[in-house]
């Protein structure tokens, strides 16, 4: 196919667009200001959602959750650490809220079960032991930076190209129709030409579109910060019983924990403070569901910005989690896409979603292969030829079998991201 199409945005959702249009057949260029999932995708919580805390007051992004932790899992589980997660009640109200949590999940298809609390406490005693209530759900981590290298991969591998550290300054129209991009890198500014752009920027898709004179789609800024302490005190991840609100899911990563979220509206994505007296209350909060970190200073504190959809709820916790494929033809603009909203679970549907409304675009009805096995693409690369630093990649290659094998992968996925940036 002749046509061009630029993608805006490195995180999960560019990514899985770009994927897509390139397994279909269409000459795909994705540009990220800085590295991949350098903004809000490489900023979560690291959970790969079951649906669960959603299924109450958010039923549209409950479903999509339900799905996408399926159809990840099984395309992509050497990036998944299937911990299962758990919602406790520490009170009476909170266990009352279990029983319409507990329908909710069943009607939506989440797999939900009951556990005593005495059986729970032995699997997570660092959990308050007044725990009146625990439902058990396939609640996941995922790996984030690994994973989305291996989305990055896999769409070089197709035929798209990639260019990292490029800022997309502005989308150039005329006469009411898209003619491509103003980006800045390395060698400097200079505009390129494309059929089609696709802004999938996240939270900064308002300023871009600010920067070009168009309209920008209702978009909610949220902060979300989290908590890092050293070492792992549970082995799933644990939610309060009760409407999403902050300090309220800890879980474990890696060799450390996440205490998360704190959710707070803003009005400039560039440019925010998180107040420390928000921090303390999102870590007052999940100390009374892990009494342990009562004694315990958090290592760090990090935040990113999500791209809520603006449904007029006026609260970052009431609004949507799900997402909209924003065409500006309704501005009587031809020639752009903007996707608004959505989570990192949902990151491969949305990609999914907006590449097949691109492709039709353009009468393509063959929109590519969908299931893609992301578990081999690494070895895949490996083989390919397309590594940059064969030599780095011989040393990491050589420790196979050794005792620190699994620590290599994210080595292994900065040197594949070093081989994407071109020349």
């Amino acid at each position: 196919m002749t046509e061009k199409i630029a993608v805006i945005g490195g995180g999960i959702t560019g990514l899985f667009t770009t994927l897509y249009l390139a397994n279909a057949g269409h000459d795909v260029h994705l540009y990220e200001r800085g590295d991949i999932a350098s903004g809000t995708s490489g900023h979560f919580h690291g959970m790969l959602h079951s649906g669960a805390r959603y299924a109450v007051n958010d039923e549209i992004s409950a479903r999509e959750c339900v799905i996408e932790n399926r159809t990840i899992f099984e395309m992509a589980s050497n990036f998944v650490d299937d911990t299962g997660g758990y919602f406790v009640a520490l009170d009476s109200d909170e266990a009352e809220y279990g029983y319409t949590l507990f329908r909710r999940c069943i009607d939506l298809g989440i797999v939900t079960e009951e556990i005593q609390p005495e059986e729970f406490l032995k699997l997570e005693p660092f959990v308050n032991p007044s725990v009146q209530k625990v439902l058990k759900v396939p609640d996941k981590i995922i790996h984030s930076y690994e994973f989305n290298v291996a989305v990055a991969l896999e769409a070089l591998m197709n035929g798209a190209s990639i260019s990292i550290n490029s800022n997309v300054e502005k989308i150039n129209v005329e006469a009411g129709s898209v003619l491509g991009i103003t980006v800045n890198d390395i060698r400097g500014t200079r505009r390129e030409s494309f059929d089609y752009v696709v802004n999938a920027a996240g939270p900064y898709s308002s300023g871009l579109l600010s920067r070009s004179g168009l309209e920008t789609p209702p978009l909610m800024p949220a902060v979300g910060s989290m908590a890092v302490y050293n070492g792992r005190y549970v082995n799933s991840v644990i939610n309060r019983m009760r409407k999403p609100s902050d300090g309220d899911i800890f879980l474990p990563y890696g060799e450390v924990s996440i205490l998360g979220t704190l959710a707070t509206v803003v009005e400039d994505p560039e440019e925010f403070k998180v107040d420390s007296e928000d921090i303390e209350m999102m870590v007052e909060e999940g100390k009374e569901m892990i009494p342990l970190l009562g004694g315990m200073k958090y290592r760090r504190i990090y935040s990113s910005i999500r791209p809520l959809v603006d449904d007029n709820s006026k609260s970052a916790r009431e609004t949507t989690r799900s997402f909209r494929i924003v065409d500006h033809t309704a501005d009587g603009l031809d020639g752009l896409v903007s996707i608004v909203g959505g989570k990192f679970t949902t990151g491969r549907l949305i990609g999914e979603k907006t590449a097949d409304y691109v492709a039709g675009k353009f009468g393509n009805m063959d929109r590519g292969k969908k299931n893609i096995d992301l578990n081999s693409t690494y070895d895949r690369f490996s083989r390919s030829g397309k590594c940059r630093y064969p030599e780095l990649l011989k040393m990491i290659e050589g420790k196979r079998g050794a005792i620190d094998e699994e620590r290599l992968r994210p080595a292994l996925s900065l040197i594949f991201a070093a081989s994407i940036c071109l020349d």
